[in-house]
């Protein structure tokens, strides 16, 4: 199971653990649960399956339908920047890139 376009907060770390062989399931299981953010969606998702080395490309997958996809993470992107650039234009708060 490729983890192809997933950005997670804790998405390199987690790759590298998702794609090592000699990690068995369980174990991927019990630190997928450990690095979710506590109170997200995802903590809900990953703790409605038991913590079980089965269960666990169930949660990958549930993981990748729910938050893996490119076309919708780019509308958030580009809707989170258009609605910082409008707060600062009514702010009247505009820095150059240099100031910063």
């Amino acid at each position: 199971m490729e983890m192809v376009g997933i950005i997670w907060p804790f998405g390199a770390n987690f790759k590298k653990f998702h794609a090592d062989p000699g990690i068995p399931n369980e174990d991927k299981m019990q630190y997928l649960v450990q690095v979710v953010e506590e109170g997200s969606k995802a903590e809900r998702l990953v703790q409605s399956f038991p913590a079980t080395a089965s269960n666990y490309p169930k949660a990958i997958q549930q993981l990748q339908e729910r938050f893996g996809r490119d076309d919708l993470l780019v509308q958030i992107y580009v809707r989170d920047l258009l609605s910082m650039v409008m707060r600062n234009a009514t702010t009247g708060r505009m820095t150059s890139w240099k100031e910063s």
